[in-house]
This record gives structure tokens, C-alpha cells and sequence, in this order.
């Protein structure tokens, strides 16, 4: 029974030890040279998963969908002229593993609906590529052959999510 018991504690401080996954995530995003991907590396549906808080060593499935896209000069008038063109990065959690044709279908449906706000506008910023969402800021960097993303939230800096992602399923 003893030794039962010293096995369990034994595999319990290993199992605290490690950092979970979404922590190995931050620390990648870290501690990797700060490299910012370009648009162009970036373009395209990139497949990855994503760790949340909540469940920090359950991945979720994840779609990046980068790209360039058209913004309606005219919408908010002449005073508030908005640039033609936006680069965006519009994730999606929550896809199956491995991931289906037909939701890479309804995801490309809906952001090529009229309705579809595409809000993932970026900007470079100290060493990686970011943009608002309502609550949390996203950055992501490159990290050896893997785009790694984290979210900070606005009101305690606290991370929220971390991805990566590592295969290029549509252009």
C-alpha cells in the first residue's frame, strides 16, 4: 500500500511539474526570436489547434484564415476613408480533427457572406502581428516552422488561448 501511495505522489508532482500545453505555447511565443510573419507567409487557411484556459491541455481544432481583403471606402463617408485593402486574420476554434471538406466549406460560405465583419484587421507591433478583438488582444509570431498565437486579455493581461498552426489547407 505504501508504495501505492508513493507512486501516486511520485506521478502527481511530475504531472504538476509540467507545464501545460497552452503555457508551452506562451513560452514558445516567448522565447522564439521575435519574427514577425509577413502577410504573405501568413496567406491562406492554416490548420492548428488552439488550448484554452478553461481546459489548457485540450486542444481544440483551429482554422486561420488569412488574407487580403476589400473594405468599402465609402462606408463610414469621406471624412473616414478606410484603406482599400486590409490584411486579416479571422480564427476559427471549435473545427473537428481532423477537420472535414465540409467545414472548410461553411467556414469559406460565411466569411464570403455580405453579413461576415471581417474584424481580424492587423497590425505589426513590437515583434509580432496583432490585432484587437472586444476583450483580448491576438499576436502571433513565427516560431521554427509554426505560426504561434496568444490571447491577453485587455482588462488583466492574463493569457486567454494559445495556437499554432502548421499546415496550409487552402489558398
Amino acid at each position: 500500500m505504501k508504495s501505492l501511495i508513493v507512486c501516486l505522489l511520485m506521478f502527481t508532482n511530475v504531472a504538476l511539474a509540467e507545464d501545460s500545453r497552452m503555457e508551452q505555447l506562451r513560452q514558445l511565443f516567448t522565447k522564439a526570436p521575435a519574427v514577425v510573419p509577413t502577410p504573405e507567409e501568413l496567406s491562406g487557411w492554416w490548420l492548428g489547434r488552439c488550448f484554452e484556459f478553461m481546459s489548457p491541455n485540450r486542444g481544440e481544432g483551429s482554422i486561420s484564415v488569412n488574407g487580403w481583403y476589400a473594405q468599402n471606402p465609402a462606408e463610414d463617408g469621406p471624412l473616414f476613408q478606410l484603406p482599400t485593402r486590409t490584411f486579416n486574420i479571422i480564427p476559427f476554434t471549435g473545427i473537428s480533427t481532423p477537420w472535414s471538406k465540409a467545414e472548410v466549406d461553411a467556414i469559406e460560405k460565411r466569411i464570403r457572406g455580405p453579413e461576415f465583419v471581417h474584424e481580424g484587421i492587423t497590425s505589426e507591433v513590437v515583434g509580432a502581428r496583432s490585432f484587437d478583438m472586444v476583450d483580448q488582444v491576438v499576436s502571433y509570431r513565427r516560431a521554427g516552422p509554426y505560426f504561434v498565437s496568444v490571447y491577453i486579455s485587455k482588462s488583466d493581461s492574463s493569457l486567454k488561448e494559445a495556437c499554432y498552426y502548421w499546415q496550409k489547407i487552402h489558398e
